[in-house]
């Protein structure tokens, strides 16, 4: 007997139920597809990190005796095809929660026996219910029931075996920003562990090394959240925040799937018709990173660069061109999505609308990030922004997160003419802090 296991978001061989589901049948086909639709629509830096993954999880199939079998072409079409040759016709996936993902399942549906297993989030989608039987719209709440429900990792046997042939060459792309698949998964969780004590009292400087760097393993499925779970546990302050968020990764993908508009449309019905600015240059000006505000314009210049950013960064940006430019989030959950190495659909789209206050919080929309006093807090020396706006290097602490406020002389003193060296600001933030509020209650007051 034989059967497909269909690689998408878990790219690994532990904790992979539906590896697991497959391997019970018998010979395993283990499957990758290059879908254009997809893979023709990235940065050149997520295409190279994704061959390199894929190298990766070969090289560990290959240890076990087979091959990864990776096609191109559109799913509909590949996936039927590879199922024909098992004597199941069976294809065991990891469950999907993108539209883009559950119209492309759907269409495989049609003509192959496709069979769902959880694996890509700590406990099942859409299985984290409200008293009334509705998903929650709330992380507090949910948080608290995800918290009760025992984690269960899913280990892989040691005999499974697997088919040996490799199929259609990988493209040849090279150049991963980091290392990839479940090798370079080990390897970050191996160093996070090293620190993960001090993640929540230091994860929000952007000027150090205080994060997981666990995001783009969790995209690709390198690694499973459960795994995680399992080797971080929730036994100091530390590892505890760490876990919570993987509970706001769980909630999001819930939010996803039972809001598929969620990428589109604003969650909060309040916020629908909001008239957002129209301006092409602000926009320009956030996306190249020349706001005037070193803060935004390091994160946003890392950002295209190397396809990164902290998570406090993304906040900031987000604040930024939404509150003080009243530019339409759409705008940068799209930017985020295209250049983010570790962008996930559910999270990205979320975040963009928590951050706007269309989304899932309470009452969100007077929150209005201030970018210097933020830069002060989590990059007090500037560190981080004279790495990514050289422009302002020889300025000292007092005023590199502020430039403006120095005098024109004390910048030239330091090679810095403000319209030449470095942008003035392209809005005053106390200025559009007002103005975002009341662009807001009358949006409120309209509804």
């Amino acid at each position: 007997m034989s059967s497909v296991f269909w690689f998408r978001r878990d790219v690994r061989l532990d904790d992979n139920p539906g590896l697991n589901a497959a391997a019970a049948e018998g010979e395993v086909i283990p499957l990758f597809v290059i879908d254009p639709g997809l893979y023709e629509k990235v940065s050149t830096r997520r295409r190279a990190l994704l061959v390199a993954g894929l190298a990766d999880i070969d090289s560990r199939i290959r240890d076990g005796g087979g091959r990864l079998r990776v096609e191109n072409g559109a799913p509909a079409e590949v996936v039927p095809r590879v199922a024909a040759e098992t004597d199941t016709g069976r294809v065991h996936i990891a469950g999907e929660v993108t539209p883009y993902g559950l119209e492309r399942d759907r269409l495989v549906a049609e003509t192959v026996d496709l069979v769902d297993h959880d694996g890509t989030y700590t406990h099942p989608t859409g299985s984290m219910l409200t008293s009334d039987g509705n998903g929650y719209r709330v992380f507090t709440p949910f948080h608290r029931a995800w918290s009760q429900i025992e984690v269960i990792a899913a280990e892989l046997s040691n005999d499974v075996v697997f088919s040996d042939q490799p199929g259609s060459p990988l493209p040849g792309v090279d150049g991963s920003p980091l290392p990839a698949g479940p090798s370079g998964a080990e390897e970050r969780l191996r160093k996070f562990l090293e620190r993960v004590d001090d993640y929540h009292s230091k994860r929000d400087r952007i000027d150090g090394d205080n994060t997981s760097h666990l995001s783009v393993d969790l995209k690709y499925g390198w690694i499973g959240p459960r795994r995680l779970i399992a080797e971080v546990g929730t036994g100091t302050e530390g590892r505890a925040a760490f876990v919570r968020q993987l509970a706001w990764r769980d909630f999001y993908g819930d939010l996803l799937a039972r809001e598929p508009d969620l990428v589109t449309t604003s969650f909060d019905t309040t916020y629908r018709n909001m008239e957002w600015r129209t301006s092409s240059g602000d926009l320009e000006a956030w996306k190249t990173g020349q706001t005037g505000y070193p803060i935004v314009d390091a994160a946003m210049r890392r950002l295209v660069a190397e396809g990164m950013m902290h998570n406090r960064a993304r906040l900031l940006v987000a604040s930024f061109l939404v509150k003080d430019l009243l530019i339409d989030w759409r705008f940068g959950e799209t930017f985020f999505r295209h250049h983010l190495i570790d962008a996930d659909v559910a999270q990205n789209a979320a975040n963009w609308q928590w951050v706007a206050g269309t989304g899932t919080d309470a009452a969100p929309y007077f929150r209005v990030f201030n970018p210097i006093i933020q830069a002060r807090r989590f990059d007090p020396s500037g560190s981080f922004i004279r790495t990514w706006v050289p422009e302002l290097a020889a300025v000292p602490d007092e005023w590199i997160h502020a430039p403006w406020e120095a005098g024109p002389l004390e910048l030239l003193g330091h090679g810095v003419e403000l319209g030449r060296d470095y942008p003035h600001p392209i809005v005053d933030h106390a200025m559009a802090r007002r103005r975002a509020i009341a662009f807001y209650e009358e949006a409120r007051a309209s509804r």
